[in-house]
Parts: structure tokens; C-alpha cells; sequence
């Protein structure tokens, strides 16, 4: 256990019914201990305990997960963090991970979250969108960026500039989406968009 950790995270106002504040790494050495299996797995997954809901994420083996069972194990999840290692650990992994960023994508909460994170990966992979797919992700982009919370704005904000880095072509359509913001009065925007400049301008 580490005690600073986890009293720093309940601080912060992160709660869970035990935290024992055991860094990732740590918790990536002690999985490679054990065999993935769905049972195993599932059994971590059901209990409100931080470490143990991580260690599900990295003990399920990600052929034998299912979009079903993303869906069912989504439902529990109450805090940033498990969404982010749900994505990284396993859903990036699996079969329908385009299928489910896109599902997933106009929705709420952590669904949205999780969406972010499978595009970015996506992209760090070189997937390439479809056209209207597309048209889609960099029209949610621009609601996240001006309607959502830190946490969800920062994901997005990685994920379109992933996007413009792969192609001229996209780089140019982002440009395109958030022209408006390049002499907006709001200097969030301004600031946004000599960011965006910056990244992807060549």
C-alpha cells in the first residue's frame, strides 16, 4: 500500500471503497504473475476497489472479450482513471474497437471518455477514418471543446490533433473546422486554435 498515494487521490475527491494507491507499473508487474481469464478477471472487475478493477483490465484476455460484456462493464464505471486503463489495457486490443469509438462517440459520460481514447489510439495505430465518420469526430470534437469538462476537453483536444497528424488532407480539415476560433474574442479559443497551428502546420 502506499499511503500518500492514496490519501492524495481522496483528496482530489477520487473515492473508491479501497485504495491502496499502488502505482501501474507496480500493478502491470504484479498481472504478468498470473494467466488472463475471463473469471478471474470478472471477479476483480465486481469489486469497488481500484487496484483490482485495473488488474481486471489487464487480466482479461482481449479475444475472448466481447462488445456485450464492454457494455456491461462500462456501466461500472465511476472514475477517469479505470476509464483510461479499461481503454488502454483492453478495448484498444479487441476486435470492434473502431465499432465501439464510434457507437460510443455521441454519447454521454464515460462512454464519450472511453470513445476519445479508442480514436487516439486508433490514430497512433494509423486507422484512417471514413469521410463521414470523420465529419462526425471533428463535429463532437468542437461540442467537447466548448461544452464539456477539463478532463473530457483535454482527450479530445489529443485525439484531433492525432488526427491532423496523419495526413495533410486531415490536417487541412481540422483547420477548416475550427477556422472560427482563429480571431475569436474568447482567448481560450485563440489559444486553441495557435495550438492547433503549432501541432499540425508544416
Amino acid at each position: 500500500m502506499n499511503g500518500i498515494a492514496s490519501t492524495s487521490m481522496r483528496e482530489k475527491g477520487i473515492t473508491y471503497k479501497l485504495n491502496f494507491g499502488v502505482s501501474l507499473p507496480k500493478l502491470k508487474e504484479i498481472a504478468k504473475q498470473y494467466t488472463p481469464n475471463p473469471e478471474l478477471a470478472e471477479l476483480l472487475w465486481n469489486e469497488d476497489v481500484r487496484e483490482l478493477k485495473i488488474l481486471a483490465t489487464l487480466l482479461y484476455p482481449s479475444p475472448s472479450f466481447t462488445k456485450e460484456k464492454a457494455e456491461e462493464w462500462v456501466i461500472e464505471i465511476q472514475h477517469i482513471e479505470i476509464a483510461e486503463q479499461f481503454s488502454f489495457n483492453l478495448l484498444q486490443h479487441t476486435s470492434f474497437t473502431n465499432q465501439l469509438a464510434k457507437e460510443w462517440l455521441s454519447q454521454e459520460g464515460y462512454r464519450q471518455l472511453i470513445a476519445y481514447h479508442l480514436y487516439f489510439r486508433l490514430f497512433k495505430k494509423d486507422v484512417l477514418l471514413s469521410a463521414e465518420e470523420s465529419t462526425l469526430l471533428l463535429n463532437q470534437i468542437r461540442q467537447t471543446l466548448e461544452k464539456s469538462s477539463v478532463p473530457f476537453q483535454r482527450i479530445a483536444f489529443s485525439t484531433l490533433i492525432e488526427y491532423g497528424k496523419q495526413t495533410k488532407e486531415q490536417a487541412e480539415k481540422v483547420f477548416v473546422a475550427f477556422a472560427d476560433y482563429k480571431n475569436a474574442k474568447k482567448k481560450e479559443k485563440k489559444e486553441l486554435y495557435d495550438h492547433l497551428f503549432f501541432e499540425l502546420d508544416e
